[in-house]
Parts: structure tokens; C-alpha cells; sequence
């Protein structure tokens, strides 16, 4: 298998959302060197690897380079700004396609209930323990205002451009 480097770059979180980028697009990438520039990040760039490397197949190195570049110029209308979108609707409406592209591939996703919960729990033991019985009720009201506000709202993922977005019911 001969792969290809197609980028470079100062940390390996840029490389991470990199690769991840590259995934969405159906690209399979490997990082090179990651442990090597972790490892040698004070000597900035004396080692001779300081880059971390992204490499893919060679028959994907064309499209994979367009891709980043795309990343790299801000054009990517990736999925991390796509999730901050909150499409409001009527109460009684029934989501049926995806707001980006009317496909009728998409799939409700909820919030993990059990991490929120355990979360307000642990926030809530914090202040038990306080001798401030005001702080504890208004925490506790806090947390279970939340916790109402998150469970909801509605999360769907469009399986043709994969879109993520949000459902807010008014009324």
C-alpha cells in the first residue's frame, strides 16, 4: 500500500480534525510522525519532524488535498458549525427532510439522559456539602431547569450529506 503525503501541520489536533474531515468524505488517512513532534514540541522544528503528517492511498491523494485545502480556506461547511443550527418549527410538525438538502434519509439522535443526569448529580453533591442551604437551592433549580431545557430538544443527522441540526418546538 503506498500512501501519500498530502499535509502538514504544527499539532496533532489540527492533524485529528484534519483526518476526521477526511473520514466525513470517505477518505481513509493515516498521521505520521505525531509522536515524534509530541515528543519534541520544545525543539520546534530542530528534530527534522516536527510536522505531523497526514497521508492517505495514492489513488485518494488528489481529492484528499482539495479536501484540505477546502479546510484550510474555512470553506468546508463542515459538521461542527452545521450543529449550532436550530431550525424552529410548529409543535404539531412532523420533521420529515433535512433543511440542507431534502433528503428524507435523516435519523432522530437524543441526548445521552444518563450523562446529563449523573452531571447535575455530581454538580449538586458539590454544593451539598456547602453550609449555604441558598447556594444548594439554587443549584438545584438551576440543574433541573437544564435538564428540562436539554431533553427538549430534538437532534437530527441527515445520512445523504451529513448534516447535523437541531428541532426546537415553539408553542
Amino acid at each position: 500500500m503506498d500512501l501519500k503525503t498530502i499535509a502538514t501541520f504544527n499539532s496533532s489536533a489540527e492533524a485529528h480534525v484534519a483526518q476526521d474531515y477526511l473520514k466525513v468524505h470517505n477518505i481513509t488517512s493515516y498521521i505520521a510522525d505525531e509522536n515524534t513532534t509530541n515528543l519534541t514540541i520544545n525543539l520546534s522544528g530542530a528534530s527534522g519532524y516536527s510536522d505531523v503528517k497526514i497521508r492517505v492511498k495514492e489513488h485518494d491523494a488528489e481529492k484528499a488535498a482539495q479536501l484540505i485545502q477546502q479546510l484550510r480556506n474555512g470553506n468546508s461547511n463542515n459538521q461542527l458549525k452545521a450543529e449550532r443550527k436550530v431550525v424552529t418549527i410548529p409543535k404539531e410538525e412532523e420533521v420529515k427532510n433535512c433543511p440542507a438538502c431534502n433528503s428524507d434519509s435523516i435519523e432522530k439522535t437524543g441526548y445521552n439522559l444518563y450523562v446529563v443526569i449523573v452531571a447535575v448529580v455530581f454538580v449538586n453533591m458539590l454544593y451539598f456539602f456547602s453550609n449555604y442551604a441558598i447556594v444548594v437551592a439554587a443549584v438545584g433549580l438551576i440543574s433541573v431547569t437544564l435538564i428540562i431545557y436539554i431533553l427538549r430538544m430534538e437532534r437530527y443527522t441527515c445520512y445523504s450529506c451529513h448534516h447535523l441540526w437541531r428541532v426546537k418546538r415553539e408553542g
